[in-house]
Parts: C-alpha cells; sequence; structure tokens
C-alpha cells in the first residue's frame, strides 16, 4: 500500500513540474518578454526563418540602447519600429540626395544686427501652433517630400492664418529633375520639391523643365490637398489635381543651369545665419540618420560626438532653446509619433561659427520663396 501511494506522488510531482508543452498546454510568452511585446504593439505576425532573422535585428538593437542608456549620454533610446528592421530596410528611409550639380539661389545669410529671440518653438508661438500634424513616411525613401511639405505648410500658415494639409504623394509622383523618371521613394532632395510646386507647363524652375511628360505638366502653380491627393507611400504614376493648398514662388537668378529658383539657402555653417532664418519659419534640412543613435532616439538631445556628416536624411528644424543638457536645435522628423518625442527631436547646439552641426544640420538648411 505504501508503494502505490509513493507511486501516484511521484507521478503527480512530474506532472506538476512538466513544462506546459510538455502537457499539452498553450505556452505563454513570460511577463515582461521585450521580444513578444514588440511583435505585439507594432503587428508583427511572423514564423520560421522571419521570426529568427527579426527577432536577431531586435536583440542587436536591444544590446545597443542598454549599452547607451547605461553610459549616461544626454539622450535616451528606446524600441521602436526600426528594432526588427534590417540595415537595408533603415536605409530605405533616409531617402535625401544632396544635389551633384551646382545651384545657385539667393543666400540668406547672418547680420551684425541679430534681433533673434533667445528661444523658439513653432509649435506655440504666442499660443499658436503653426505646424501640421507629424506624418508617417512609412517604408518608402520620401523623407525630402515631407520635409519640403511641412516647411511650406508652417510658412504658409504664419503668411496667411491657416495651416494646409499638402500632399506629400503629389511630390513623390509628380517631381522629377530635368527628363528623368525617378521614383519619389528613392530619394530626392526639397528644394527640387519646391521647384516643382513653383512650375506650371512650359514654365521652367530650378531642374524641373515644365515639359518632362513623366509629371505630365500641371497647368496651374501650386501644391495638391492631402485630402484630394493621399500618401500611399508607394511610388505612383502622377495623378495632379488642381487643389491646390499652397504654393511656392520662383524667381530669377543668375544662374547659367538654372535660370529660376524657388527657394534661398541658408548660409553653410552658420549658426547664426539658421536662428535669423528660423525667425521667419521652419526650414528643411538634410542630416547623417544613418547611426543607431538616432535610429532609436526616444528623449533628450543627440549630441555631436554620436553621429557624422554623410547627409542621408531630410528633416526640419523649427526652432531652438536651451535645457538641462545645454543648448539645442529642436528638430521634426517623418517617421510617425511613436519615434522621439512624438516624432520630434533635440540636436546638440553650438554658437561657434564654421561648425557643421550635429549630424551635419548646417550644411544644407533651405526654406521655399513665398509669393
Amino acid at each position: 500500500m505504501k508503494i502505490i501511494l509513493a507511486l501516484t506522488l511521484l507521478c503527480l510531482y512530474q506532472i506538476i513540474e512538466a513544462k506546459p508543452a510538455d502537457r499539452g498546454e498553450q505556452v505563454l510568452p513570460e511577463k515582461g518578454d521585450a521580444w513578444e511585446e514588440h511583435k505585439k504593439k507594432h503587428g508583427l505576425h511572423l514564423k520560421g526563418d522571419e521570426e529568427k532573422e527579426r527577432k536577431g535585428h531586435f536583440l542587436k538593437a536591444d544590446a545597443i540602447i542598454k549599452k547607451h542608456n547605461a553610459e549616461g549620454h544626454k539622450s535616451k533610446l528606446a524600441h521602436n519600429h526600426l528594432s526588427h528592421m534590417s540595415e537595408a530596410e533603415k536605409k530605405q528611409l533616409r531617402g535625401a540626395i544632396v544635389p551633384t550639380q551646382s545651384r545657385v539661389a539667393d543666400v540668406f545669410e547672418r547680420c551684425d544686427d541679430n534681433t533673434d529671440v533667445a528661444e523658439l518653438d513653432w509649435r506655440n508661438v504666442n499660443g499658436t501652433d503653426y505646424l501640421a500634424p507629424i506624418q508617417n513616411q512609412g517604408q518608402c525613401g520620401s523623407c525630402w517630400t515631407f520635409s519640403a511639405t511641412a516647411a511650406l505648410e508652417s510658412r504658409w500658415a504664419i503668411k496667411y492664418g491657416y495651416v494646409p494639409k499638402l500632399s506629400e504623394q503629389n511630390i513623390v509622383d509628380c517631381c522629377h529633375a530635368g527628363d528623368s523618371d525617378r521614383s519619389g521613394c528613392q530619394g530626392g532632395w526639397y528644394t527640387t520639391a519646391w521647384d516643382y510646386v513653383a512650375s506650371n507647363k512650359g514654365y521652367s524652375v530650378g531642374p524641373i523643365t515644365g515639359s518632362n511628360p513623366n509629371y505630365f505638366p500641371k497647368p496651374y502653380v501650386g501644391q495638391d490637398l492631402l485630402s484630394q491627393y493621399p500618401y500611399t507611400a508607394m511610388a505612383g504614376t502622377c495623378d495632379f489635381k488642381g487643389y491646390i493648398g499652397a504654393y511656392t514662388w520662383a524667381y530669377s537668378t543668375p544662374n547659367s543651369n538654372y535660370r529660376n529658383s524657388a527657394s534661398h539657402d541658408i548660409e553653410a555653417n552658420s549658426p547664426a545665419a539658421f536662428k535669423a532664418a528660423l525667425q521667419s519659419g521652419p526650414i528643411s534640412v538634410a542630416i547623417d540618420a544613418s547611426g543607431s543613435t538616432f535610429g532609436y532616439y526616444k528623449s533628450g538631445t543627440i549630441e555631436a560626438s554620436q553621429c557624422g556628416t554623410s547627409l542621408d536624411h531630410a528633416v526640419n528644424v523649427i526652432g531652438y532653446g536651451t535645457d538641462s543638457n545645454g543648448k539645442y536645435w529642436l528638430m521634426r522628423n517623418s517617421w510617425g509619433t511613436g519615434w522621439g518625442e512624438n516624432g520630434y527631436m533635440k540636436f546638440e547646439r553650438t554658437d561657434e561659427e564654421g561648425s557643421v552641426g550635429t549630424c551635419g544640420v548646417l550644411m544644407n538648411g533651405a526654406y521655399p520663396n513665398m509669393y
């Protein structure tokens, strides 16, 4: 009798100690399993080799994030939609292509009687927000169209009193320099976008000829409204609607290559010139966004030592200021509100003339010409 009782207790112990899968029960992720939580948050449904590959990217990002946050930097990193991406997929998001042909436009220079305010944030100037909501470019290298569009929207709002939500897809599909049919998801440049907006049939502005059949030369100056030309995150055939939300205006230049321009360049490597240009509205810039600090940025200030100057991503500068981390440039990205500080970030700022700025932010600033 004692032997039977002992055997019964042993069997019960083995059942209790067995793993859930061995008991034929559903295996649930352990509480706090970061990978499982990440999949759920981003709606990832993965199997087999893809699951293994994506988890590998995530674990690599996890190690980078933990190491950075433990080192006491001015910025904090966290997982986001880039954490499970390959390097090739992340590179696809960075679509700023610096023009190789010389481009002459009026240059906004710093002046000695600078009247800049001490701090500036165009999301709140005298209680008014002059920026449209943060957008998400998706898996399309269209950052340049979002940067160009955001600058035009805000400057239009500052001048005319309302923020028009313009169509980035209009630029993706229709803005082709010269006789190119290059996809807008393969990259571009913000000043070219403004040149396109200022062009119409038979009237060339910058590299936009006004006669390229790939964008069916439009009869009107302007950029379509988003409501009439929705964003798809894919390159498509140009389908300009003519529902104009805002426009840029061309002016004559002495350039032997391009007679007209619809933008103004900001004196390169001059913090004073950039601050002065910001007094009239947000500006477009190109930065080096290839580093992990930028990719997984969550909060705080990105330091100059944490990135290079190989410009590959277009964003906006919308202001500047000073906080407990020191002086900063206030920036706007186009990777959705789940990235950074609800889509925004801060770059370390110096007042030293001749500086290229954090991640090269001072190398190629510009803003659209308004009528």
